[in-house]
């Protein structure tokens, strides 16, 4: 009796369970609402600047660097001039004399030299002495008298002028009269001793008389 009342018990109580489970699963499931969308807030980026286009370097024309080139050392000793004379040679209108004579002497050390002028009129004498710095220079052409005069080298190289005057030295070889003209018939003016020197400087058309300068 017990068990069976017991038996009894469980089955009742497994129908209340079921009568609960049919129960809740009958209970409709409650529908969604849909009310307005919420709104969310989003933040905008700020706009980027547009690119700038930065420009590029102009190139410079930058010189290449230039090698000083270093001294380049020399076993050549520094030349000494070689002590020089010479002498320029001009007629009175100022123009250069070709092949005029040129002598140069000093009496103390024996130095002689002679030279003919260029077409420029110039004679150069070399490896002249300076110790001893006066000397003598004679200069004749033809067609012009002979000058000669002293000179002093001060200077290693020496350049001096000399101007001949027309006309030809000649000695007189006898006593001869000078006239006032070319013939016998002209007066006479001096007598010139044998052996004077006098200056030529014209001759008649028949070449027998000269023109000469008085002497002193």
């Amino acid at each position: 009796m017990t068990r069976t009342l017991v038996s009894r018990l469980l089955l009742l109580s497994l129908l209340i369970l079921l009568v609960a489970g049919c129960n809740r699963a009958e209970e409709p499931t409650p529908a969604p609402t849909f009310g307005p969308p919420t709104a969310t807030a989003t933040t905008t980026p700020p706009p980027l600047p547009p690119p700038t286009n930065t420009p590029e370097p102009l190139p410079t024309n930058t010189p290449a660097p230039v090698a000083t080139p270093l001294p380049v050392a020399s076993d050549t000793p520094t030349a000494t001039p070689v002590p020089s004379v010479t002498v320029r040679v001009w007629d009175d209108a100022g123009n250069p004399i070709a092949g005029a004579t040129v002598n140069l002497s000093n009496a103390a050390t024996g130095f002689a030299g002679s030279f003919a002028t260029t077409e420029e009129g110039r004679a150069i004498f070399l490896g002249v002495d300076l110790s001893t710095n006066t000397y003598l220079v004679e200069v004749s052409a033809p067609g012009y008298q002979t000058a000669a005069t002293d000179i002093t080298i001060t200077q290693p190289t020496t350049e001096i002028n000399i101007t001949l005057e027309f006309g030809v030295t000649g000695r007189v070889t006898i006593r001869t009269n000078l006239r006032s003209g070319p013939g016998t018939d002209f007066d006479i003016l001096t007598e010139i001793p044998e052996g004077e020197t006098v200056v030529i400087i014209g001759v008649d058309n028949t070449g027998e008389w000269l023109q000469v300068v008085a002497p002193a």
